[in-house]
């Protein structure tokens, strides 16, 4: 959901920072979403890393926005999340500086569809994006 809603927000260029620091705590699931509310820089634990309350509900509202059995699915799944975040943002090409995601002339859902298709396929990885 996060992905075909970054990849249909009317072709406005985003820096990789900034889909990183929304699509970690989203892929993390409640408790990443939770750190939003009080995770700080200068904890070395930090979950996120940061503090913003209108994007934990912002992510939380899109992430509520599935079915319940998705959720579930989704959260049984135990997502190792800031891999998985790294090995999407590496799947989007970027421009040449890295700054920049660059989106492709492509339908946004099958871009995404791609994407993890291309990500399952790595016998690096498990299917929750940890390592083998």
């Amino acid at each position: 959901m996060f992905l075909l809603h970054f990849l249909t927000t009317g072709g406005q260029p985003k820096t990789v920072t900034h889909v990183r620091v929304h699509l970690l705590p989203y892929i993390g699931g409640v408790p990443t979403l939770r750190a939003l509310l009080t995770d700080s820089p200068s904890d070395p634990n930090c979950t996120v890393c940061y503090t913003d309350v209108e994007t934990s509900q912002g992510l939380s509202g899109l992430r509520n926005s599935l079915s319940a059995q998705q959720l579930q699915d989704y959260d049984a799944l135990k997502v190792c999340y800031e891999i998985l975040t790294e090995r999407i943002l590496r799947a989007i090409p970027q421009s040449e500086d890295g700054v920049w995601l660059v989106g492709h002339e492509v339908d946004p859902f099958k871009q995404t569809i791609a994407l993890f298709h291309t990500l399952f396929s790595d016998s690096k990885f498990t299917d929750a994006s940890c390592r083998k």
